[in-house]
């Protein structure tokens, strides 16, 4: 695509949503709405998209899978920002909490 167009297709939340920042990844678009809820569409290979999974999204979807030790659920943090690299990305959340999903080549996700 060489020429700009409206990002559409992705769930209702996120059409509804007030988006307020963008970020770019390989391959992987984030979005950062007004409440703090992250939305992803792209590849899913390296586990960017934060789904649980490696599925593609075509369009834009909230983040939703959090946990606080890789396997415990818990509710969607307020996030307040991101970082990206080509294969993982970070979230700063508003109580100071650092999350991060990827890929775990050279522990870029967090984890050894």
């Amino acid at each position: 695509m060489r020429t700009p167009r409206l990002l559409t297709g992705g769930s209702a939340a996120f059409e509804a949503a007030e988006i307020v920042k963008v970020f770019p990844a390989d391959y992987v678009g984030l979005a950062l709405d007004a409440g703090g809820t992250v939305y992803s569409w792209g590849l899913g290979n390296y586990g960017t998209l934060g789904s649980g999974s490696t599925t593609n999204r075509t369009g834009p979807q909230a983040i939703t899978a959090w946990t606080s030790d890789g396997s415990t659920s818990i509710s969607a943090p307020r996030i307040v920002d991101l970082a990206t690299s080509s294969r993982a990305i970070a979230a700063v959340a508003s109580d100071g909490h650092i999350y991060a999903w990827g890929t775990q080549y050279g522990s870029e996700a967090g984890a050894p």
